[in-house]
């Protein structure tokens, strides 16, 4: 039944999703559920456009690079300062091929962000309702289109995120989990930032609200001495190269298009005010898990907290649409712990209940908003008609194309 699941969702994505929704209901079984989304979103991002997506053809182009050498390229490739990716780009095109290339990365990135959901979900007794409001709500407000453009990126969050996941719901680090830390270093330089949003949620475990605070102004400060990070912390020297590189570029190539665009402020103000709303949410949980001496719930949303803080720093002060590459990885575990918020609101309590009721319309108000303005920019280049094939077919069309 599971190998069936998982079929289905490769070749018909989006009519298998209730599916996978009511499979989980009935089995509780996080990693098939999880495997069966990424593989129907990885089978939807085939209708990218690569020719209009700059990065993603570029990745494409170096994965090629790749393609029938020895593996001993690894650390001679054009990543051979990012070992881990330069692997990763070694692996893809040598076995499924480096034009399959939006495919893996949207499989590992949706299949990352649905185990953590569902198993949450499992953990935490979520109603069927609650399960399909947290899974949709949080899922859209990923955009397939922009997650699977940047490769790199999105696979150090994939893992970091899962890594801090783990962390919290297991009370303990394991070889595993440290692994999951680590990796994302090699393969993107925001992978640092992963290993920042745990450390401080460690120096604020009694005020986590504080470290969010500081989180969101810290980027200027942060800046000032990039240079004497970079030369005492090696760890954090390409981290910081980044972040000033991205903090000057602001009059010429994507950072001035998107300054001047009125699409991307719309999109910049829709994931503010969704930041916005559940850094109040994650800020309420934070009081109820302590009432309810609830580790992992405090934990978790600690974590969640800062990393969904330091996004709206990086919105606020980096004139680039950069802040999506974390955007994508922590509104969707925000969301998910504000719809488990309002479940556990008890029924005496009808202000709370209210209060809630209302943050969680208002949340899935924006992250359809959202996922309404990611498909608006997929249609921008490509045609709706691939798009509707992507999504209904999966990778039918390309295998018979």
């Amino acid at each position: 039944m599971a190998i069936l699941l998982i079929l289905t969702s490769l070749l018909f994505p989006l009519p298998s999703i209730p599916f996978v929704l009511g499979y989980f209901w009935r089995t509780k079984r996080p990693v098939v559920c999880a495997i069966a989304l990424g593989a129907a979103f990885g089978a939807i991002a085939v209708s990218l456009d690569v020719e209009s997506q700059g990065d993603l053809y570029r990745y494409i182009a170096t994965a090629s690079e790749y393609s029938g050498r020895p593996l001993d390229y690894v650390v001679l490739g054009r990543y051979s300062d990012s070992p881990v990716a330069s692997l990763f780009f070694w692996i893809t095109a040598n076995t499924v091929g480096a034009d399959s290339l939006p495919f893996v990365v949207g499989f590992i990135v949706f299949t990352s962000a649905s185990y953590i959901i569902f198993d949450y979900c499992a953990r935490n007794d979520f109603a069927f309702r609650s399960i399909c409001i947290a899974i949709l709500a949080a899922l859209f407000s990923i955009s397939l289109f922009g997650s699977v453009s940047a490769v790199r990126s999105s696979l150090a969050m994939s893992l970091g995120v899962l890594a801090l996941y783990r962390d919290a719901s297991r009370g303990k680090l394991n070889l595993l989990t440290v692994a999951l830390y680590l990796l994302p270093c090699f393969i993107h330089t925001v992978g640092a930032l992963v290993i920042c949003v745990r450390l401080l949620s460690l120096l604020f475990g009694r005020k986590p609200a504080l470290a969010g605070i500081l989180s969101v102004f810290a980027l200027p400060a942060v800046l000032s001495v990039a240079g004497l990070i970079s030369s005492n912390v090696p760890l954090l020297a390409g981290a910081m190269d980044t972040l000033t590189y991205y903090d000057s570029w602001t009059e010429t190539g994507w950072a001035a298009e998107v300054l001047s665009s009125s699409f991307q402020q719309m999109l910049r103000f829709t994931n503010s005010i969704l930041l916005l709303i559940l850094i109040i949410t994650c800020r309420s949980i934070l009081i109820q898990s302590r009432i309810r001496a609830d580790r992992m719930a405090k934990v978790f949303t600690s974590s969640v907290l800062i990393g969904i803080c330091m996004t709206l720093g990086i919105a606020i002060f980096i004139a680039s649409d950069v802040y999506l590459r974390t955007a994508y990885f922590f509104e969707p575990l925000g969301i998910m712990l504000a719809i488990d918020s309002h479940a556990k609101s008890g029924a005496h309590e009808p202000g709370k209940v209210l209060g809630k009721t209302l943050t969680r319309y208002a949340l899935v108000a924006l992250s359809s908003a959202l996922f309404l303005l990611y498909l608006f920019q997929m249609a921008s280049s490509c045609s709706v008609s691939s798009i509707l094939c992507a999504l209904l077919f999966g990778v039918i069309p390309r295998a018979i194309g």
